[in-house]
């Protein structure tokens, strides 16, 4: 399932996890966290075949990322017609 900013968004609120928080959570750089947030759909690419595209993000750090949201009770939702996509917080 694609991947989109306006959910890092929303899981982070969920979460109630500052900027710096999800940084330290997650070991990522607040300018990868807000071009994550950013994003659109978020496009990913296997570094490790040596490819890359401008304005992606490498998959196994943002699978990893998304893995970390998902044990801390985040459910992603994909967009359905005419709704965008979404999260649902299943935490304490």
């Amino acid at each position: 399932m694609p991947l989109y900013g306006a959910q890092i968004r929303m899981a982070r609120a969920a979460l109630g996890w500052s900027i710096a928080d999800t940084c330290k959570n997650a070991k990522m750089g607040i300018v990868t966290l807000r071009k994550l947030e950013e994003a659109d759909e978020i496009q990913l690419v296997d570094v490790a075949k040596g490819r890359s595209a401008k304005g992606a993000f490498e998959r196994k750090r943002i699978e990893a990322f998304e893995k970390l949201l998902i044990a801390n009770g985040i459910v992603f939702i994909p967009p359905r017609g005419d709704a965008g996509p979404g999260v649902r917080y299943n935490g304490e």
